[in-house]
């Protein structure tokens, strides 16, 4: 999965969610895409590219 993810991206949006009082964003579902770029992103920053970001909706 990391490995596809750091050749490809994350396809699917994750889905978060905000919490009005104290203002942080949680993720709903997507938790092991957002994991998985994480460890991709690693391995791409050793190779020279750019980091990924991950899709997300609300």
């Amino acid at each position: 999965m990391v490995l596809n993810i750091a050749e490809l991206g994350v396809l699917e949006p994750i889905i978060v969610w905000k919490d009005p009082e104290t203002g942080l964003t949680c993720v709903v579902v997507g938790r092991q895409r957002v994991k998985h770029t994480l460890e991709a992103n690693k391995l791409r920053l050793k190779e020279g590219k750019d980091p990924l970001l991950v899709p997300r909706s609300h």
